[in-house]
């Protein structure tokens, strides 16, 4: 069993705990020995609780035997996106100048993760700032590698997340995803990925070290008062007040592309002293598109239940140290702009709608190649049944070759 029982999903490893066949710390002492055998070829995992989370799985283990009441992670090894505070780990966001300060407390989804059950054995690399959607580097961690072929890319900027669960390191990691950043790794790593509904998931503890709006260092506020006023900003979002967070009939797939730029540019001109975020014409305008986009879906999941689509238009690629804007890929076809890729991420991104990386197969050359499932809006578990349902048709997640050298096979 200590050879593949950690690349069981997650829900599995919790009924082996459940039933007795395998406790929490034997799973923690597994994973935790598969981040010494392999994580130094891909370098996803850049901070590890070892002698905590060993500590949390000898406890949920004890609770088992006491017969206590378990959540649905109970005693499962998990990880977490480094951008993600966990109170005594570091959030960095991958920069230098973040790297002295150490989280007093969990994110709202990490004290979620935990009261589910789940042990956080570690934290998993980012892109600098979160700023790239499709490769994972930064000089504080350093550049995770992709487990299929250690040359190539995991995609950006949960490509920890992704290769940590590839590889066996954890069997489930909590990322975020705006532009594609979880769905662009799933889909280079070979495993599932889902981008929520938007406003479900509240952001309490998702934030660059530094006061956020909804608190300050000179009286900070508790995970539980966060989680409560994340949820009501995201409620007021709901009821129509603007808040700053970031090809079915009326789908333009170029235009909402195009829109999608826009709202991530207004996103990030919003954040930054100065910045221009377009003229007031331009931003009605726009979120006219992305209204009638919303719509446009609401109407096409009348008459279907989801959407396929790519997640990206290549698989995992070469590492690529250039400048952003002097970056391309090479294909077999040709070489393609690098900012192409989030081309089919952004549609799912735009409307709000749950979207699932799901592994459909791989190139012939041996890369896993990723399939976007989409759904309705707040329906996520249509396109999270549906990637269940193709697993059995297309075989699922599959070990990587990390093991067998630096190559894929």
């Amino acid at each position: 069993m200590a050879s593949t029982v950690t690349y069981l999903p997650a829900y599995q490893a919790a009924e082996l705990i459940r039933r007795g066949e395998a406790s929490s710390r034997e799973l923690t002492g597994l994973a935790l020995a598969r981040v010494d055998a392999v994580n130094r070829t891909v370098n996803a995992m850049v901070e590890l609780r070892r002698e905590t989370a060993l500590r949390d799985a000898a406890a949920a283990d004890a609770a088992i035997a006491r017969g206590d009441p378990v959540g649905p992670l109970h005693g499962v090894p998990v990880s977490v996106k480094e951008a993600l505070n966990v109170a005594g780990m570091h959030t960095t966001w991958g920069n230098p100048a973040f790297s002295k300060f150490i989280a007093d407390r969990d994110a709202a989804v990490v004290a979620r993760l935990k009261a589910a059950g789940a042990v956080v054995v570690g934290k998993t690399n980012v892109a600098l700032m979160l700023g790239d959607f499709a490769q994972t580097s930064n000089n504080l961690y350093g550049t995770t590698r992709n487990p299929w072929d250690p040359d190539r890319t995991p995609g950006g900027s949960s490509g920890g997340a992704a290769a940590a669960v590839a590889a066996g390191m954890t069997f489930l990691d909590y990322g975020s995803d705006l532009v594609g950043s979880i769905r662009i790794p799933a889909s280079f790593c070979g495993v599932y990925g889902l981008k929520p509904s938007a406003g479900i998931v509240p952001l309490t503890g998702f934030q660059p070290p530094g006061p956020p709006v909804l608190d300050d260092r000179h009286a900070p506020v508790t995970s539980e008062v966060g989680a409560v006023l994340s949820d009501a900003v995201d409620a007021l979002a709901r009821a129509g007040a603007t808040v700053t967070e970031g090809w079915p009939e009326g789908i333009d797939p170029g235009q909402s592309a195009e829109s999608f730029g826009f709202q991530i540019g207004l996103f990030f001109a919003c954040q930054q002293a100065g910045g221009e975020p377009g003229s007031l014409t331009q931003v009605i305008e726009q979120e006219a598109r992305r209204m009638a986009a919303r719509a446009a879906w609401s109407a096409y999941f009348t008459r279907f239940d989801a959407f396929l689509c790519p997640v990206n238009f290549t698989a995992a690629f070469p590492h690529d140290t250039r400048p952003l804007q002097e970056r391309t890929i090479a294909t077999a076809d040709g070489e393609r702009p690098y900012s192409d890729q989030p081309f089919w991420t952004a549609h799912p991104s735009l409307a709000g709608l749950p979207a699932v990386s799901a592994p459909a197969g791989r190139t012939p050359g041996g890369l896993p190649v990723g399939l976007q499932i989409a759904g309705p809006r707040y329906e996520d578990d249509t396109p999270i049944t549906l990637a269940e349902l193709l697993a059995d048709v297309t075989g699922g997640y599959q070990p990587p070759p990390v093991d067998r050298g630096s190559r894929a096979v």
